[in-house]
């Protein structure tokens, strides 16, 4: 996921459309391994639906409001709270390592304990445990970092609907 904007930043080939595009690629393979893990019974049907639907909702807004105001989709957030939960490098990476950790543990759970019985037998439940822990840690930030988007659009709509003429 990193590698494909820092190679753009490197040489100064940083476009709305690679960012627009990049987040539409990261999307499609999470979205995926998620999918998977539902379909394989890793992880209860809620869990791909929480990231589909924020997904789709988060990344239209960001998308639209991207084009419409000219300005990079993370840019999209304004309030320093929204800034550090969807744009801040911190929540940024530290979510990529909660995916991350999620579904390196969902897709070691099958195979372990035919592979390494012995191993399984002493760390099985534990590694469950903390896959789980991951797993709806993922779910929790994937819907905090997607609330300050949703709202700050409402809110804007609002505002606009309410008084028209004003910027």
């Amino acid at each position: 996921d990193a590698l494909d904007g820092y190679v753009a930043r490197k040489r100064h080939e940083e476009t709305r459309f690679g960012a627009l595009f990049d987040i539409a690629g990261d999307r499609i393979v999470e979205l995926s391994l998620w999918i998977v893990a539902a379909d394989i019974d890793l992880v209860p049907i809620w869990v791909p639906l929480i990231f589909v639907t924020r997904g789709i909702v988060v990344d239209t807004i960001r998308s639209s409001e991207s084009i419409s105001q000219d300005i990079a989709p993370f840019d999209v957030t304004r309030s320093p709270l929204g800034r550090f939960l969807v744009a801040g490098k911190f929540m940024r990476i530290g979510y990529a390592v909660a995916k991350a950790c999620a579904f390196g543990g969902l897709f070691v759970l099958r195979p372990l304990p035919i592979a390494l019985p012995g191993l399984w037998d002493h760390v099985g439940s534990a590694l469950t445990a903390v896959t789980q822990f991951f797993v709806y840690l993922s779910v929790l930030l994937c819907i905090a970092r997607g609330w300050p988007v949703v709202y700050e659009f409402v809110r804007a709509r609002k505002k606009d609907i309410l008084h028209p003429g004003d910027s």
